[in-house]
């Protein structure tokens, strides 16, 4: 599966002056390097308010679509104790 790299901030933020100079998508996907299907995916999901794209903005709004960190990489407690059954279920089988 081919991999994809997120936008950056950077990105975001010439998005957001080319879209503001009045340039289309197809237009500002071929200033950024981008396809086209990115910049239109980007516009949709991150205007806010509709009509309006600002990078901060759209910035943030990606940031909390992400995926979150695993509870069990954050509650080292909770990994021991999961490692813990799951041994004893093994050594009981």
């Amino acid at each position: 599966m081919k991999r994809y790299n997120h936008l950056s901030y950077d990105e975001r933020a010439k998005i957001s002056q080319l879209k503001q100079s009045g340039l289309l998508a197809g237009q500002i996907a071929s200033a950024i390097g981008r396809p086209v299907c990115t910049v239109y995916r980007e516009l949709k999901r991150n205007e806010a308010p509709p009509g309006q794209y600002w990078p901060d903005t759209a910035h943030r709004l990606a940031a909390g679509r992400r995926c979150r960190q695993a509870r069990l990489d954050k509650d080292i407690k909770l990994q021991e104790c999961v490692m813990e059954h799951m041994q004893n279920h093994f050594l009981d089988t």
